[in-house]
């Protein structure tokens, strides 16, 4: 049996799904809700003068030790949460730093005879764009022209040179909780009539990139040594949305393709790179039918794609991934495995997840409440 550890937050489907499949093949998953830190888990890192190392979490569910772990899944770990009724105000800064201390600690030193999905310098490495596009290049992808920069001047001349418009996005995702609901900030095509105030820019640095002309949006998720390339027919982009995750997906647009091997092989020298054995890449196909390079989410979202093409078979392929995690895995799809459709649309699924919400706290790292 092999017991994984997967750090996630309320709502997370992916973590869910998984969990289900590995436990019905025989092993433990443990869905490790990191914003219930502090308020209703406990963190102990315990060192002896023999240099006996360990780590124990509590949470109201499960004792976890770090020496039981075999896998780490690094899904969604949420910063922790302070319940701000138990601090006063004036406290609350020394409350976070010492909350964060602990907890980063715990990311940084446990664990260690566990393998990790991604290694924990996978994921501090992926996490930054520049570090991405500079790697891309040396692995042979072709990335868009990109400017990043709070530099209005900078800004503007990079504009004016593309009058075909820029794609504008923020380095790390950020939503706002309103009465309304949830505002996301999206990608955005823009012009020159679209740039802020010099203090703006100044204040929110981004990434500015050149707009491809897209024939479709391409996703490949790689695991190991397999991938599978997902592809979703272009929709108009006239709200100026350039993210398709962020608009309805049909399953007429949308089908698996077999990608060229230069590509493929391009995005596995750039995992080793970045040390990472999982990743989700974004490209934009252009009208002549070439991959552009956009970004790879070390932790991205793979499911939908079995949503809309079941033959992806991704779920069975995951689980199946975390328990031998090596760059050269290859499913072998021995397993008896339900679909990721016929889970989510079961009413377990969803009674789980609606638990979940009133089991842990919902909280969101980007998430702040509109003012």
């Amino acid at each position: 049996m092999v017991t994984v550890l997967i750090p996630t937050m309320v709502g997370d489907d992916h973590a869910l799904a998984v969990s289900i499949t590995l436990e019905a093949w025989g092993h433990r998953a443990i869905r490790l809700f990191t914003a219930d830190y502090p308020g209703r888990s406990t963190s102990t890192l315990s060192f002896a003068e023999t240099g006996s190392y360990a780590c124990r979490i509590r949470t109201g569910f499960d004792t976890i030790a770090d020496c039981d772990i075999d896998v780490v899944w690094h899904r969604r770990v949420t910063r922790p949460r302070i319940p701000e009724q138990n601090v006063h105000p004036e406290d609350m800064w020394l409350a976070q730093g010492q909350a964060h201390s602990l907890f980063e600690s715990q990311w940084l030193t446990a664990y260690e005879r566990a393998r990790w999905v991604n290694p924990r310098n996978g994921w501090w490495r992926s996490s930054s764009k520049a570090l991405q596009l500079r790697e891309a290049v040396r692995a042979g992808l072709a990335i868009p022209r990109t400017l990043m920069s709070n530099d209005l001047g900078e800004v503007t001349d990079f504009v004016r040179e593309n009058p075909q418009g820029v794609v504008f996005k923020l380095f790390s995702p950020a939503a706002w909780r309103d009465d309304d609901g949830i505002s996301v900030a999206e990608a955005r095509l823009i012009h020159l009539t679209d740039i802020p105030s010099a203090s703006a820019i100044r204040l929110c640095p981004a990434i500015y990139q050149s707009r491809v002309e897209k024939a479709s949006d391409v996703r490949i998720i790689i695991m190991g040594d397999h991938a599978v390339a997902f592809s979703l027919a272009s929709s108009d982009i006239n709200d100026g949305i350039i993210d398709h995750r962020h608009k309805p997906m049909d399953s007429e647009r949308a089908h698996v393709f077999e990608a060229d091997k230069r590509v493929i092989d391009g995005c596995k020298r750039l995992m080793r790179a970045l040390d990472i054995v999982f990743g989700a890449f974004d490209f934009a196909m252009n009208r002549e039918g070439e991959l552009i390079f956009l970004e790879v989410n070390e932790a991205g979202q793979f499911l939908y794609i079995d949503r809309l093409c079941p033959e992806s078979n991704l779920l069975a392929a995951f689980s199946e991934f975390l328990l031998d995690p090596t760059e050269q895995f290859r499913p072998k799809n021995k397993r008896p495995s339900s679909s990721y459709e016929a889970l989510r649309s079961s009413p377990e699924f969803s009674e789980q997840l609606c638990q979940d919400g009133l089991d842990h706290v919902a909280d969101y790292p980007a998430w702040r409440k509109a003012s």
